[in-house]
C-alpha cells in the first residue's frame, strides 16, 4: 500500500487545483490608473488628518475619472462606472485599507504638537532645576467623573436571547466628580470627592482615606483651571503651575495614560460586588435604593 502511495505521488507535484487561490489572486482593477490616482489621494488625506467614508472615496473616484487624461486613456465612464459597495471593498483589498474606529479627535495634526511638546517639557526641566524640586513634590491633577450607577455594555447571557435585561437603581445619570492625583515618583495622594450641596447628608461619613470638599502641579488646560482666581489660590500657597497645552495630554497627563482607566475599571467592578452582596437594599415601592455617599468614597478609596 505504501509502494502505491509512493508510486502515485510522483505526479502530484504536477497537478494543478484550478480553485486554489494563490497570492495577488482575484479580479484585477479595470481602471488601474485611476485606483493609483485615488489610493495617493487617500494616503493625501490621511497625512492631513481628514476622515475618510466611503461616500468620500466615490466622490474622489469620479472626479479622478472625469480628468481629461483619465477621459483620453478610459474613455468617458460616468454612465458606466457606478462605484459600487463590491468595487469599494475589492478596492480596499487591492490596497490594503480597511475601515477603522476613530481613536483620537484634534485640532492640530501629530508633527504640529511635536513642537509644543518639546516646549512644555523644556519648561519643566527649567522650572525644576530653578526651583529645585524632588521628584515627590511634582504632582499632575485631574477631574474625572463617576456616575453613582456604574452598569456598564456588556453581560453575560445565554445564546440566543435577543432582549438582555440589567438592572440599576435609576441613577445613571446622576454623578460626582473624583480629583486624582499622583507625583512624578509614582506616589498616589488621597482622592478628591467632590458631591453637590455644600455638607455631607445627615448621618454621612466619608472613610479615612478620602477627602470630601471641593510643590509644582500639573494639570490640563481646562478652562477653570485657567481662571486667575484659580492661579491666585495656588500662589497663596507657594503652589508653581504647569498647564499642558490642548493636544498634549494623551502625551503629558500619566492620569490620562495610565491611570484613570483602570481607576474606572475597578470603580465599576465595586459596584457590581455591591449590587450582588445586596447592598442597594429596596424601597417601599420595591426600587432599589440609590449608593449612600459613604459606599462611594469607600469605591473610590478601594479603587
Amino acid at each position: 500500500m505504501v509502494g502505491r502511495w509512493v508510486k502515485a505521488s510522483e505526479n502530484w507535484t504536477d497537478e494543478t487545483n484550478n480553485k486554489s487561490k494563490r497570492v495577488g489572486s482575484g479580479r484585477k482593477a479595470f481602471y488601474p490608473e485611476v485606483e493609483k490616482e485615488l489610493y495617493n489621494w487617500v494616503l493625501e488625506q490621511k497625512k492631513r488628518g481628514l476622515a475618510m467614508t466611503f461616500i468620500n472615496i466615490r466622490i474622489s473616484m469620479f472626479e479622478i475619472l472625469d480628468r481629461p487624461e483619465m477621459i483620453v486613456l478610459y474613455g468617458d465612464l460616468r454612465t458606466e462606472f457606478n462605484a459600487t459597495t463590491g468595487w469599494l471593498n475589492a478596492f480596499m483589498k487591492r490596497h490594503n485599507l480597511s475601515r477603522w474606529r476613530c481613536t483620537k479627535i484634534s485640532q492640530k495634526l501629530p508633527e504640529q504638537l511635536e513642537q509644543k511638546l518639546e516646549d512644555f517639557c523644556r519648561y519643566i526641566i527649567r522650572l525644576r532645576i530653578r526651583k529645585s524640586f524632588e521628584m515627590c513634590n511634582i504632582f499632575n491633577m485631574d477631574e474625572t467623573p463617576v456616575w453613582f450607577d456604574m452598569v456598564g455594555n456588556f453581560s453575560i447571557h445565554p445564546k440566543g436571547e435577543k432582549t438582555v435585561y440589567i438592572r440599576g437603581t435609576g441613577n445613571e445619570n446622576n454623578r460626582f466628580t473624583v480629583v486624582l492625583t499622583c507625583a512624578a515618583d509614582g506616589t498616589k495622594l488621597p482622592p478628591i470627592c467632590i458631591f453637590k450641596g455644600k455638607q455631607m447628608p445627615h448621618g454621612e461619613k466619608a472613610p479615612p482615606g478620602v477627602i470630601v470638599y471641593p510643590a509644582m502641579i500639573v494639570y490640563d488646560s481646562f478652562r477653570g483651571h485657567l481662571e486667575e482666581s484659580v492661579k491666585a489660590r495656588f500662589n497663596e500657597s507657594n503652589i508653581d503651575l504647569a498647564v499642558i497645552s490642548g493636544g498634549l495630554t494623551s502625551i503629558c497627563q500619566p492620569l490620562d495614560v495610565a491611570i484613570n482607566k483602570p481607576f474606572k475599571d475597578n470603580l465599576r467592578k465595586e459596584w457590581h460586588l455591591w449590587m450582588s452582596s445586596g447592598g442597594a437594599g429596596c424601597t417601599a415601592a420595591g426600587n432599589l435604593c440609590c449608593a449612600r455617599i459613604s459606599d462611594v468614597c469607600g469605591w473610590v478609596k478601594r479603587a
